[in-house]
């Protein structure tokens, strides 16, 4: 039903996301739906004198409470089970709702069975505009709206005295009317798919457009330092001062250091580069690298960071390391254009057994050295977060930025058999974005994977806090 959620429990964690930001992300309306509830039925309350409208509100506003409260404490990574909780938890809210129309239906007045008909179109329209991009969701919620329809053409059908045209004509409409409406959820989906597939083929093109650019910028530069090469060359045979000659030979030897590092930065986009390993202690790296970000973020942006002391050492590209964090940095900083909190911890972790995130994410079972980026930022859109490591994909504005540091950054982690974690919420207290990264520790010989979790969790933290 949806694509590579019951194949992939990582799909799971997407459908709540899709869900968190269809239902959380207006406060002032849920506010206002939960005032008009009980203000509806204490109205009708006071009116029929009957208990049962204040015994609706209380429970309905009670276990949309607890929907919210269960949607809003899912956190990544999310399997089934949660996925089925938020389903329990949203259809329960629905079947209080419902009842109520229902029962003054049933009460057969003619002002209460209008009210209840109005009760029921609203539900209908709120669940394609609120839901219409939730297949799962959006379907059930039509089933149950289609159920309470029938059931009224029911009642309508079986009035006393019975009479067959009467019943017929209840049963005709009811049925015909759902019929409608699940055609209305149809077509709605569709167009909302169409939109999607048309806005994917608009990515599409933009990555050909930025591709073009790209190996444009590529060629034109290969091109200008392949002139200096060969112009020097050729030069060098006709030169006979022999500083002169020696001076060619260095910008020769420069034109092609700068080729060199074009190449560099293509193969680590591809994730093809050669990595210059050395030994990294992730303390005094990290030291090192947060008084450079110290002097980059403004002063808007509070910053801190925090290391985990005696952590092993890392075999690593230092230089390539340096550049991802940066870029992590910088995305970081772009998305508080306003001011905020970046923090950056460095922490061990062990997998006792093989970790598996998704097909193409594989860790080994081990130590690891966990790098954390967070922000308070405007957040990553739940429909862009599952391909924002792709090349060419930016949540910046045209022109802005070219959708490439986050890709290479992915590519250099993985090629050094890590692994980049992404979680973000575009609203609420949780508002920003978290990148992990996992770096395999060395294998220690005499240590054990547990007893090394054990002492990284009992250190205390040394945190260091900069100005910015």
């Amino acid at each position: 039903m949806i694509p590579g959620l019951f194949s992939n429990p990582s799909g799971c964690w997407s459908e709540i996301q899709k869900i968190q930001e269809a239902d959380l992300s207006r406060p002032a309306e849920i506010l206002a739906r939960t005032v008009l509830v009980l203000l509806m039925s204490v109205a009708l309350w006071f009116v029929t004198h009957d208990p049962v409208p204040l015994i609706w509100g209380v429970s309905y506003v009670s276990l949309d409470t607890v929907y919210r409260w269960i949607l809003k404490t899912r956190k990544a990574p999310a399997g089934y089970g949660s996925y089925a909780l938020v389903l329990a938890g949203n259809m329960l809210p629905l079947a209080v709702y419902v009842a109520l129309p229902l029962y003054y239906f049933s009460l057969g007045q003619p002002v209460f069975q209008f009210a209840a008909a109005a009760g029921i179109s609203g539900l209908a329209l709120y669940n394609i505009t609120r839901h219409g991009g939730l297949r799962l969701i959006l379907f059930l919620q039509a089933g149950v709206v289609v159920l309470i329809l029938i059931a009224m053409g029911l009642i309508l059908a079986l009035e006393t005295p019975f009479s067959w045209s009467r019943a017929v004509v209840a049963m005709l409409s009811s049925l015909a009317t759902a019929g409608y409406y699940f055609m209305c959820v149809f077509n709605e989906f569709n167009t909302r798919r169409a939109l999607r597939e048309s806005e994917e083929r608009y990515f599409q093109a933009q990555k050909m457009e930025a591709i073009g650019r790209l190996t444009g910028g590529v060629a034109h530069d290969f091109n200008n330092l392949l002139t200096v090469m060969i112009g020097n060359l050729e030069l060098y045979g006709e030169l006979e001062d022999p500083a002169e000659r020696k001076r060619a030979l260095d910008e020769t030897r420069a034109a092609a250091a700068s080729a060199a590092r074009v190449t560099s930065e293509l193969l680590a986009f591809s994730r093809r580069s050669n990595l210059q390993k050395e030994a990294v202690r992730p303390d005094a790296f990290i030291d090192s690298f947060a008084g450079f970000v110290e002097r980059l973020v403004p002063d808007s942006i509070a910053f801190t960071w925090s290391v985990s002391p005696e952590l092993p050492g890392l075999l690593i590209d230092r230089a390539k390391l340096e550049s991802a964090l940066l870029n992590l940095v910088i995305n970081a900083i772009n998305a508080m254009p306003e001011g905020g909190r970046l923090d950056i911890s460095v922490t061990e972790t062990v997998f006792a057994k093989p970790w598996k995130r998704t097909d193409e994410v594989r860790l080994r079972a081990g130590r690891y050295c966990r790098i954390t980026v967070s922000d308070t930022g405007h957040g990553i859109p739940a429909d862009l977060l599952p391909r924002i490591t792709e090349p060419f994909v930016t949540t910046k504005k045209v022109g802005e930025g070219s959708g490439l540091g986050l890709s290479m950054a992915w590519g250099f982690i993985t090629q050094s058999q890590g692994a980049l974690s992404i979680y973000s919420r575009v609203d609420g207290p949780d508002q920003g974005t978290r990148l992990e990264i996992l770096l395999p520790f060395p294998s220690t010989p005499g240590g054990t994977a547990s007893r090394g979790l054990a002492q990284a969790e009992a250190r205390p933290q040394r945190i260091g806090d900069g100005e910015g």
